[in-house]
């Protein structure tokens, strides 16, 4: 589907708009759970003077919104999740956003997918946890979603859905969504372009701004045994050849997973589930019945993993925090890239999950942006992810920026070398 016949000027949307954008649209990608009067609950808020007035926003379904149930993707009794409104949702709406609604997740964050539809290809899924962000963003629903990510699930749908995607560094502010695996989960925002992404962010406490010399780029020379000729790594190799004529300082070099992808991989999805099984350890005790299946093979394998081997991935993730950290130092790199994922949005059905090229920046909890390029298979989008260290995640956004409008002088299909 097209949407650029329901495109309006969405630089500073009324609610209003944005409801008959809603209306108009998310019945063919269902990116919104239903809400039977959502013109209603808006017409009773005034949403104060600020930064953010009048841009509507969609909140991925574990974060509390007031008003709103919050069900995290899943058909446990809403109750069971009330609390507070999260944080930053509080903060955006005090900033002048209104919330639109809710956005379809999978169940849990984890890999049972919601009905969710990519507007760039109906018959392709957007992918990751925070599909129904990354569609209403893209469909031009609204400007700016809230997503989150354990291992993929801003990433991913910002590269599949052709939007941008941020990640924060880990842990520089609070989660207080419904979490999955809680040394992993992260906020995420996505946005349409790198410049709203900013806008929010800037808004987080602590946010410093400060202007920044142009980054050295480092290259993953090898991705272990997965890095084949994919289409994703194919059209990267064209980007990365843009930016060196561009003038950027790119410089190829290993990485900590690169002679293990394996075996680090097993480190990560062991840590993983077994934080999501003690999370669940009492719900999934009193409501199994009504978790789906893949979820409930998740929790099950994660009750199985030991507290030894917990302790042991621990301590293996600060040893790989270590290296590349003392790598990105000694090549005087500043900004990691790679693709965001190795193909186009795959199609709904039958879809897997492709956390190969995400899961080793979320392991590591440094800050992670994605930004579009519309030269996969049919016009469709690919996206190029950056990663700086922990911390640095003002100087990732500037870089970005920087990196997408060099990048955007790639003619489509100019990259087909490998």
């Amino acid at each position: 589907m097209s949407t650029d016949d329901h495109r309006t000027d969405v630089s500073r949307p009324s609610w209003a708009d944005a409801i008959d954008r809603l209306e108009a649209i998310d019945p063919t990608i269902l990116a919104f759970h239903p809400e039977p009067d959502v013109r209603g609950r808006l017409a009773r808020q005034s949403p104060p003077a600020g930064p953010l007035q009048g841009v509507a926003i969609g909140v991925k379904d574990l974060f509390r919104v007031d008003g709103l149930p919050t069900t995290a993707g899943s058909a446990l009794p809403p109750e069971l999740f009330d609390g507070d409104q999260s944080w930053v949702v509080s903060l955006l709406c005090d900033a002048g956003a209104v919330v639109l609604g809710k956005t379809a997740m999978d169940e849990f964050g984890y890999s049972e997918q919601p009905p969710t539809r990519n507007p760039r290809d109906l018959s392709r899924t957007p992918d990751g946890s925070s599909s129904g962000s990354a569609a209403a963003v893209a469909a031009g629903i609204c400007p700016v979603a809230l997503g989150s990510q354990t291992l993929h699930s801003t990433i991913g749908p910002a590269a599949y859905c052709g939007v941008v995607g941020y990640k924060p560094s880990y842990g520089r502010w609070p989660f207080d969504g419904v979490t999955m695996s809680p040394s992993f989960d992260t906020l995420g925002i996505l946005a349409e372009d790198v410049h709203r992404v900013t806008e929010v962010a800037s808004l987080l406490p602590g946010w410093d701004g400060d202007p920044v010399r142009r980054p050295v780029l480092g290259v993953p020379h090898v991705w272990g045994r997965i890095r084949v000729h994919t289409e994703g790594w194919t059209v990267f190799a064209g980007h990365v050849e843009a930016l060196r004529n561009a003038g950027f300082d790119v410089r190829s070099s290993a990485v900590p997973w690169n002679e293990d992808i394996f075996g680090w991989s097993s480190v990560i999805a062991d840590l993983v589930v077994a934080e999501m099984a003690d999370v669940h350890r009492d719900w999934f005790g009193r409501y199994r019945e009504l978790y789906r299946p893949k979820t409930v093979e998740a929790i099950e394998r994660g009750l199985a993993v030991t507290s030894s081997r917990v302790a042991e991935c621990k301590e293996r993730r600060r040893a790989f925090i270590e290296e590349l950290e003392t790598t990105t130092a000694s090549k005087e790199i500043d900004c990691w890239i790679c693709p965001s994922a190795g193909s186009v949005a795959p199609p709904l059905e039958g879809s897997g999950r492709d956390t190969w090229l995400t899961r080793f920046w979320s392991f590591s909890g440094w800050p992670v942006a994605s930004v579009p390029m519309f030269d996969g298979e049919g016009g469709l989008p690919l996206g190029v992810q950056l990663a700086a260290p922990h911390g640095r995640d003002e100087q990732l956004l500037q870089w970005a920026a920087e990196i997408h409008h060099a990048l955007l002088d790639v003619e489509p299909g100019s990259s087909d070398s490998s």
